[in-house]
């Protein structure tokens, strides 16, 4: 018999967080204030949301009796979880005397993006101040591969390996690894990023041993007989809460619920639109240089002071697609003159599939310049250089073989000019780059399952991380621009995706996007319109294999008309009135049609005329 599943995530119940909100109405409940050596010791300001978070966690620690070892934020990617860790670090060193931290991540690139948040005081993502200073006393964090038996004082202790590794060295006895009484000797905070990834017994019907989930299970009831326990913190934008056995594993363990849908609509993202397009790889490459160098272009006309630099990435299936769109795209831009950018345009205007708003505000923009344009394309092909495009892929898929790890996650950088980025999945977590405005679908044997939509809405919630880019020097980290949704600066707070236009993969993507809480909306000039088709004509071959031709309608103001002629009425017949004479004598067989007329002079001519020719004319 099939388990059941709980369709909607909005109905479950989390213990946790239903006691931490009772706590907040309650009015007799003494308020908790974030420390200040937490606000004074790190970089950023903390959101309302985080500060939240911190507050749930702080309220299960000292109020919930026995304090839960193993708690679950359930935060939207991009939402500052790192910052949160940051924080939670030295609350459970100054409040609850933890000196050992343990954090740990199933891939090398979130690995390695953590050194720089945690512990590399020289990149610019340290998240901590230059001196973190707590009562007058300086912390230091250190980084260790084995806890020291005899510790320094004022010293923050940090592990930081894959899970893949932990688990290795739990199971094979080696030298010079730590080994489970390792984590015996005194306790650990354990941080475990993307957690969605430890649930490998939960998920399955028997329990295996040598699992990641066990292995860490291992090291959290290690100290369940002593007094001091260790804890099990836990990070991850996605849960499969509607599966029973996940959600019977956590619904006692959430602690803090903040889903990609709230993110953005308390505007910390980028709005995220789709471009949906029947344009073949080749055009919506060409499509996408031109959006988003008139991204930069209106950038610098809006006084954004801070160098804006919009990303493109274009997402491939396999490693030698990329490669060959990679080929396919330096090709584009080296032959791109002004007569083959003109006719490209005047393509796409006439292409039904490319009736998107962003799109055609860049076309205007180019043919409203076409002085200009010798000089754009020059800075196109500057931009787009070859050596302004990163291919991160190799032969063993791992990026960071190559150095491509510091490029790819500092892309905000004055000093990177990388502009384009080719890539397959392998930047779905752990990748933070914040002003990446395209992501394109290059539809080369790219898969249009639900597991391959599930991995595009899931780089689509990335790219979508709000670019805190500074207008008369003036920054924000939310959304300024979309109280009007008509405003033009929209394009530099919007990320779109350029994927294909069938009916079947675009339901399946939505539905993924659904699932990951992700609203997103077509990028489109006209709102569309549902038009139902008797499954009849569906087999006709009109529909099958006609095509539909249509005329190219403009715009004409009020204006326009202000003569008779401009509403086809050019004959003079068309003005002539036939008059009786007051009595005059005919004989029976007098033709009607020599009734003697008089033509009419008009000295003033007004809509009545116009009014009345129009009522002459049969057609009208």
């Amino acid at each position: 018999m099939a388990k059941s599943k709980r369709k909607n995530n909005r109905t479950l119940k989390f213990s946790l967080i239903e006691q931490a909100e009772e706590a907040e109405e309650n009015l007799f409940q003494e308020t908790w204030e974030i420390p200040k050596y937490i606000s004074n010791n790190l970089i950023h300001t903390l959101r309302p949301y985080q500060n939240e978070a911190l507050n749930n966690y702080h309220y299960t620690q000292t109020q919930i009796k026995p304090n839960p070892q193993h708690v679950l934020f359930n935060m939207a990617t991009g939402s500052g979880k790192t910052d949160l860790m940051a924080a939670l670090i030295l609350y459970l060193y100054q409040d609850k005397n933890y000196t050992n931290f343990l954090f740990t991540v199933n891939t090398n690139s979130v690995l390695m993006k953590t050194k720089d948040n945690l512990i590399n005081r020289d990149s610019k993502k340290y998240l901590f101040t230059d001196k973190i200073e707590i009562d007058g006393r300086f912390i230091t964090i250190q980084e260790v591969e084995r806890y020291p038996r005899i510790k320094q004082a004022n010293t923050i202790y940090l592990k930081l390996a894959t899970v893949q590794t932990i688990s290795s060295d739990l199971f094979t006895i080696k030298e010079n690894t730590m080994g489970l009484t390792d984590y015996e000797q005194d306790p650990v905070a354990i941080l475990a990023d993307e957690a969605h990834h430890y649930s490998a017994n939960t998920k399955s019907e028997k329990k295996a041993e040598h699992t990641w989930e066990s292995a860490i299970n291992k090291i959290l009831d290690v100290r369940n007989n002593k007094s001091q326990k260790n804890l099990l913190l836990e990070f991850t934008a996605t849960v499969a809460f509607d599966k029973e056995t996940i959600y019977n594993k956590y619904r006692d363990k959430v602690v803090f619920r903040y889903p990609l849908s709230r993110f953005m609509d308390d505007g910390y993202s980028k709005q995220v639109k789709r471009i949906e397009t029947s344009a073949n790889d080749k055009e919506k490459m060409l499509n996408v240089v031109l959006l988003s160098q008139f991204r930069k272009y209106y950038a610098q006309n809006e006084n954004v002071t801070s160098k804006f630099k919009p990303i493109i990435m274009f997402k491939s299936a396999k490693v030698a697609v990329s490669k060959k769109a990679n080929k396919t795209f330096n090709e584009i831009i080296a032959q791109l003159t002004v007569k083959n950018l003109l006719e490209f345009i005047q393509r796409q205007q006439l292409m039904d599939s490319n009736d998107n708003a962003a799109l055609e505000i860049a076309y205007k923009y180019y043919l409203k310049n076409k002085s200009r344009l010798s000089k754009i394309i020059s800075e196109i092909k500057h931009d787009f250089n070859p050596k302004n495009i990163l291919n991160a892929n190799d032969a063993s898929g791992n990026m960071l073989e190559k150095g491509h790890y510091k490029a790819l996650n500092t892309l905000e950088s004055p000093n990177n000019f990388y502009r384009v980025v080719f890539a397959v999945a392998k930047l779905t977590e752990g990748w933070d780059v914040l002003n990446l405005y395209d992501i394109v679908r290059i539809g080369e044997e790219a898969g249009t399952n639900k597991n391959a939509t599930m991995v595009e809405a899931q780089l689509i919630g990335r790219g979508a991380r709000y670019y805190p880019f500074e207008i008369s020097g003036k920054k924000s980290y939310q959304r300024r621009f979309d109280k009007d949704p008509s405003n033009k600066q929209l394009i530099l707070e919007t990320l779109h995706y350029h994927t294909m236009n069938e009916p079947q993969y675009l339901k399946q993507l939505v539905a993924a996007l659904k699932q990951i809480d992700l609203p997103t909306g077509k990028d489109s000039k006209n709102p569309p319109i549902e038009i139902k088709v008797k499954s009849e004509f569906k087999a006709t071959d009109v529909y099958c294999h006609g095509k539909i031709y249509y005329n190219e309608s403009i715009d004409v103001p009020d204006s326009y008309f202000d003569s008779i002629q401009k509403y086809g009425i050019d004959h003079k017949v068309d003005i002539q009135r036939n008059l009786n004479y007051g009595s005059r004598e005919v004989n029976y067989s007098a033709d009607s049609d020599n009734i003697e007329t008089k033509t009419i002079s008009v000295s003033k001519f007004d809509d009545r005329y116009i009014k009345k020719a129009i009522q002459k004319i049969r057609f009208l």
